[in-house]
């Protein structure tokens, strides 16, 4: 459920073409999302599906395809979460902690640029 209101909330991303508007067409995602309920919604909205199937137990250990295109996402999440602000939430109201959110995004655009110089 959560999965389908995030994919609706994505914008639409502007084409090449003028004023043609279209959607992402592919949705990589891991194991934890793996539901025919949710790869049926996905191809109803035109997004072809990337999910592993959940292994059955039992059965050896098998590479994930797919890592390589998670791997920026749970590379920053990693980055937001050395600010132990954010790792564990503390502020009760949600624009505090978007507002520590994006203070730590800063942060991290800043670190590269720092040393440029």
């Amino acid at each position: 459920m959560h999965a389908l209101a995030a994919v609706d909330a994505v914008p639409q991303l502007r084409s090449r073409r003028r004023g043609r508007e279209n959607r992402p067409s592919r949705l990589f995602a891991d194991r934890g999302y793996d539901a025919d309920w949710l790869r049926e919604a996905l191809r109803e909205r035109g997004i072809k599906p990337h999910i592993p199937y959940k292994q059955k137990p039992g059965t050896g250990r098998v590479r994930d395809q797919q890592a390589r295109h998670r791997w920026p996402i749970e590379r920053t999440n990693a980055w937001l979460h050395n600010h132990r602000r954010l790792t564990t939430r503390w502020e009760r109201r949600p624009e505090l902690y978007l507002a520590f959110a994006q203070l730590a995004a800063s942060l991290i655009i800043c670190r590269p640029l720092n040393n440029a110089f």
